[in-house]
Order: structure tokens, then sequence, then C-alpha cells
């Protein structure tokens, strides 16, 4: 098999054009493969053709890699793109609840530090990153602990009634970012409220004996007479 039907169509035309060969326009790959097999140039110095297909694989895969690293970089511009918008999309929520909350006045700008940090109103406590982790407690006079062992002693503290009761019973008081999740979280991982919710096991009845369930010949034919004698045993002062 020549080294020329390798080549694709848009390699060679390349090759054609670097050994001073004129492409019609309207030539098919196997006239380009007839083209170059059948030049002077191929016929006396092959290797001199060999060395230009090389040259010629090597640019078209120089130009393939450019071209996926445009591709990727222009990939990369977009997800920036998305992301400005996104962060756009969350100042302006920060604004406008940080406007309804202030009375109308807002701040002249917004850090991206404190999106993290939404103020929120009197009665609740600030939601804020896990490295500053809010301590939130639950009862009066008992430790401090994190949201997520927030959720822990709220199940423990309402005798484990489930997630959505759980939740309810914090928000009363709480708000914690992504708080349906955690709470399940925690209760999927109680072991009281496992206890409490486990299924219970039906008890396999053992096989009969075999004298249980075989027919013996002595109740093989039976019957009810109802119209018989019947024997009465007489009893003085009966």
């Amino acid at each position: 098999m020549s080294i020329v039907s390798k080549l694709k169509k848009n390699e060679l035309k390349l090759v054609a054009e670097k050994i001073g060969l004129t492409v019609p326009g309207d030539a098919k790959m196997i006239d380009l493969n007839r083209l170059i097999e059948e030049s002077d140039v191929f016929k006396e110095d092959y290797e001199f053709v060999k060395s230009v297909i090389e040259q010629v694989l090597e640019e078209v895969k120089t130009q393939k890699s450019q071209l996926n690293g445009e591709i990727e970089l222009e990939r990369l511009k977009l997800e920036r793109v998305q992301a400005e918008l996104k962060l756009a999309k969350l100042r302006s929520r920060a604004n406008n609840s940080e406007t309804s909350l202030n009375g109308g006045e807002t701040e002249a700008s917004i850090d991206f530090d404190t999106l993290k940090e939404p103020i929120v109103s009197d009665k609740m406590f600030q939601t804020i990153d896990r490295e500053t982790a809010a301590h939130i407690n639950i009862k009066q006079s008992g430790d401090w602990f994190r949201p997520l062992q927030l959720g822990k002693e709220c199940d423990l503290y309402f005798t484990s009634s489930g997630a959505e009761a759980t939740l309810a019973n914090i928000r009363f008081k709480f708000w914690i970012v992504n708080g349906r999740s955690k709470v399940k979280r925690v209760i999927k991982q109680c072991i009281k409220c496992l206890k409490v919710s486990a299924k219970g096991k039906n008890q396999m009845m053992a096989d009969l004996p075999s004298a249980r369930v075989s027919i013996a010949r002595v109740f093989n034919k039976v019957g009810l007479d109802f119209c018989g004698p019947f024997l009465i045993k007489l009893i003085p002062g009966r």
C-alpha cells in the first residue's frame, strides 16, 4: 500500500502543492492520489515526497492542537462569564435583601465574602461559612455546637419525631443553611431512630411433622350417625 493512500483529502492537497503540482478545484481523493503517484517527483525522488508527507502530517497535527487549545480557551472564557453573571445575580439579591432589612438604606458596595453571611432579622442567627462555623445553642445553659450537631441535638431533644418535625421545631428559632439535608443526614445516622423505625421480623414456621399431615388408616372412613340408638345410663334420682 502506498504511503499516499493513507492521507486525507486536505493532506493530499497540501502535499501536492508542496511538491509543485497544480491541484484542480474539483479534484477528489482518488484524483489527488493519482496526481501525486503519477508525478515525476514521486517517481524520481520518493524519499523527498516521503519527507514532505511527514512535514505535512506534523503541520496538520500542530494546527489541530492549536485549534483544540483555542476551543479550550474559549470554553474557559465562557465559564468565567457565567461565573461573573452568577456573582452579579447574587450581589443583586443580597442588595435587595439588605435594602428590605435596613428600611430602604443600602451600602455603597458589597464584597463576595459577605454573600456567605447574609444579614437576617434579629430573631435569627447569621449564617456563616465552615471556617467561622456558627455555634448555636438550643437549650438554656447547654453546650455550644455546630449546625450539624444542632440537628443531632434537636433529634434527641424532640424524641426522634422524624426529619420534618425536627426541622420544623428547629426553624421556630434557628435557620440552618441546607437544614433539610443536614437533619436527614443526622437522623439517618441516629441509632435510636433506627431502633424506633426498624421493621419487625416475622418468625418463620417450621414444617409440621409427617405424622400431623399424613392420613391414618383409622380416619380413612369416618361419619356421623344421626339416627342410630342412643344408650343412656339411668341413674337413680336423676
